[in-house]
């Protein structure tokens, strides 16, 4: 795995992962967050050194000339860019396991996440299972962990509908909603990229998800490390992501005003990341129809009834956002980041 990876790559992983840390014994040696690792490549890029790779061949002297770093900052770059050997083993223990990384300095990096969240977006995944799902047409799915029978129905029915298309289906994999249409699609036939904030290790070593993994139906990914354990902070996060992947988003149920579908759906609302759909019909959750007063779009399920109706057409037809535009108005800072 340390062979195959960019010393672009390399960098990012020593600089943004906590693969191989011991915060115990140093709580001042942090890995970077997504925003600071933003100005140090910005810093990078208007320098002479250009890409992180050239870290590894400069020292302190340059970085602080070239990129106007602080002595304690210095010192936190240093000490870990330090790790590599240690890190190198724990990449190799963690491909034993079918896990490997990417970066934006990589091919395999989405390339719906550049151009869709963007700077947001984490400089390193984590990932198990068929890349190529990354390729396709996708759709989110998402909605409460507390789902009616109604709501459960329509799930159903719509992932059926998107599979019978050769939609991939994008989730978020948590009870609820999420995990039944990742359910309904797997047995259907269909593929999914499930999107985790959590426990990535664990989750390989289910025997569903194993098969599915070993069939190409799925693809696991993360920003967090597989040992990750649940946090609030991490499942809203992984928002941007699961949003970020698709080229449709459906919410099937929400909460008014509160709960993480709820604050997703605002956060792509506010970004326009992708068009959203909204389960309209009798007996929806308030935050249903409060998403639709806002922009989102209404999809009832006299639509998934209606066998005249190609729902990847009537989706493109109904989209109020024009993907080609945002794909290209702002190239942001990932342009001169290419693999080599």
């Amino acid at each position: 795995m340390m062979n195959s990876l960019t010393k672009d790559s390399l960098a990012i992983i020593l600089i943004c992962s906590d693969i191989g840390l011991n915060m115990k014994n140093d709580d001042s040696l942090k890995p970077y967050t997504v925003s600071q690792w933003n100005k140090l490549f910005k810093r990078l890029e208007q320098s002479s050194l250009k890409k992180p790779g050239a870290l590894f061949s400069s020292d302190e002297q340059v970085w602080s000339k070239e990129l106007n770093l602080p002595k304690d900052e210095i010192l936190r770059l240093k000490k870990l860019l330090a790790r590599a050997g240690q890190v190198g083993i724990e990449i190799e223990q963690l491909q034993s396991q079918g896990i490997n990384i990417t970066t934006w300095a990589e091919e395999t990096y989405p390339k719906r996440l550049k151009e869709v969240v963007k700077e947001k977006s984490s400089p390193m995944f984590y990932y198990c299972g068929n890349l190529d799902l990354l390729k396709t047409k996708t759709v989110a799915i998402v909605g409460s962990r507390n789902i009616d029978e109604n709501g459960l129905n329509y799930t159903k029915k719509f992932v059926t509908r998107s599979v019978k298309e050769e939609l991939t289906i994008v989730s978020g994999g948590a009870k609820g909603v999420d995990i039944i249409a990742q359910e309904t699609a797997l047995t259907s036939g269909g593929s999914v990229i499930s999107v985790l904030s959590d426990s990535l290790s664990k989750k390989i070593k289910q025997k569903k998800v194993r098969e599915a993994i070993i069939n190409g139906k799925l693809l696991l990914f993360s920003a967090v490390s597989p040992k990750a354990y649940f946090t609030v902070y991490n499942a809203m996060n992984r928002n941007k992501y699961i949003y970020g992947l698709s080229n449709f988003a459906l919410v099937v149920s929400s909460d008014e005003n509160k709960g993480g579908t709820w604050a997703g759906a605002l956060e792509n609302i506010k970004n326009k990341w992708v068009p959203l759909f909204v389960r309209q019909g009798k007996d929806v959750p308030k935050g249903n129809q409060k998403l639709i007063n806002m922009g989102a779009k209404p999809l009832n399920e006299e639509v998934l009834d209606n066998k005249n109706i190609r729902l990847l057409n009537w989706l493109n037809d109904n989209t109020s956002i024009i993907q080609e535009k945002q794909k290209y108005s702002q190239p942001g800072l990932f342009n001169s980041l290419r693999p080599q």
